[in-house]
């Protein structure tokens, strides 16, 4: 069983049909052994083998053949599950969870649809109590949940559409606050809640030195200095193209420190930020630099190569060869600056730093002072800070505003630290 995406720039040949199709870009898909050639499923479709390029990227034959088929349900399932969700992260997520889960299957030489009770708790055994292959240790509580809600979602489709007779899964009504009574899944653990963790000011200039002092230290302090100026995700700050970046020398901006920019966020909702003309100005700097070091290394690869066209890439965040970043690259190179400081800085740190500092400016200029706002009492409390919280929910891009309270206690329990810095933050606040 192997699992796949779709990807438009390695079929180009597909991806015409596949957008008339309703086929979105990164469509998950597992295939197995079955021994239907990809070739003959393509002539179902009337494409010709030459117009399918890279349509499995390593898994094509000497043939341009691909000894694999379709797993019937399981595929299915995929496409119902990016028609109901609008974020490539859910579907990736769902998808490698569920593909662990009938891998797992296949070796127990089971087919899904015979799964019991007793099967998932031996499911649950490997992956909870037993070292992992690939990191030595059991997998987290967090993750497990993850894994089951996938798995529970997909026995729930099939049940709906009588594939199966019942969902080997069981639940139990549970109460939960401003929701009421729900169904939760007896297998699923209960997972207490990750502390807030944030970095202070002070903390953040010694971290931003030690990325400075790393090979490419331009590019990296420009992207953290992202991160805590607009309260981007990582996935969202990294998608981010140079063509969409505003000219903060640009007369249209004159008299303003912030200037107004729309992002696509988690979900593919979009939302309006503020971007700090100082943040704006780093990236300038890192473009000259780092970026532009990185262009030129990338052109010098294709010198020799018979290809016509190569278009520069477009993506902000480059590697030194001149490839995108990846996440997992951004977290190795917050931990080594991490490391080499003494002050324990992650990119979602960052973007709990500007919630935090930015609640409180908000609710500063709201009332002037957190403890005046705390006294006035219970009822205009709530009343106050609705306005704030709202203002950081949609910069945050939060669609529910329960997400967001928790930086509201978090504000009360460390006002001290807040009002450090709060003079200084308020500035870059819109």
């Amino acid at each position: 069983m192997e699992l796949f995406y779709f990807r438009y720039d390695l079929t180009p040949g597909l991806a015409g049909a596949a957008r008339a199709v309703g086929i979105p870009e990164g469509q998950p898909f597992v295939l197995d052994e079955a021994g239907i050639r990809f070739d003959q499923f393509c002539a179902e479709l009337g494409f010709h083998q030459g117009t399918v390029e890279n349509i499995a990227s390593g898994q094509l034959d000497h043939l341009g053949r691909v000894s694999l088929s379709h797993v019937f349900g399981v595929n299915e399932y995929l496409v119902h599950r990016t028609s109901t969700s609008r974020s490539p992260n859910t579907w990736r997520a769902d998808a490698e969870q569920l593909n662990i889960f009938l891998r797992w299957l296949k070796a127990q030489g089971k087919s899904w649809r015979e799964v019991t009770m007793d099967d998932l708790q031996a499911f649950y055994r490997t992956r909870c109590l037993r070292p992992s292959a690939h990191t030595g240790r059991p997998i987290s509580r967090k993750t497990w949940n993850s894994c089951v809600g996938a798995v529970s979602r997909f026995y729930k489709w099939a049940e709906s559409l009588g594939r199966i007779e019942k969902s080997p899964f069981t639940y139990r009504p549970v109460y939960v606050p401003s929701v009421g009574v729900v169904d939760k899944n007896t297998l699923s653990e209960s997972v207490s809640e990750e502390p807030v963790r944030y970095v202070t000011i002070d903390e953040y200039k010694l971290f931003r030195q030690a990325l400075g002092a790393a090979r490419n230290g331009e590019r990296d302090k420009a992207f953290a200095d992202t991160l805590l100026s607009t309260g981007l995700r990582l996935s969202e700050a990294n998608a981010l193209t140079v063509g969409q970046m505003p000219d903060p020398h640009s007369p249209r901006y004159g008299g303003i420190k912030t200037i107004p920019f729309q992002i696509t966020g988690k979900g593919r909702k979009t939302r309006r930020i503020r971007f700090p003309k100082s943040t704006l100005r780093a990236i300038e700097i890192y473009k000259g630099e780092d970026r532009g070091n990185a262009i030129v290394r990338w052109r010098s690869k294709l010198t020799g190569q018979k290809s016509p066209r190569h278009d520069e890439p477009d993506n902000l965040w480059l590697t030194e060869r001149g490839t995108r970043m990846s996440a997992a690259r951004w977290e190795e190179i917050f931990a080594s600056a991490s490391e080499r400081c003494g002050v324990r800085c992650t990119p979602h740190m960052l973007r709990h730093t500007f919630a935090i500092y930015t609640l409180s400016a908000l609710i500063e200029q709201s009332i002037c002072s957190i403890n005046e706002f705390r006294h006035r009492g219970a009822d205009q409390y709530g009343k106050l800070i609705h306005n704030p919280l709202r203002r950081l929910a949609d910069l945050l891009g939060h669609s529910q505003l329960a997400t967001t309270f928790i930086y509201l206690d978090f504000v009360e329990q460390c006002e001290a630290v807040v009002d450090d810095a709060i003079a200084e933050w308020a500035k870059e606040v819109p």
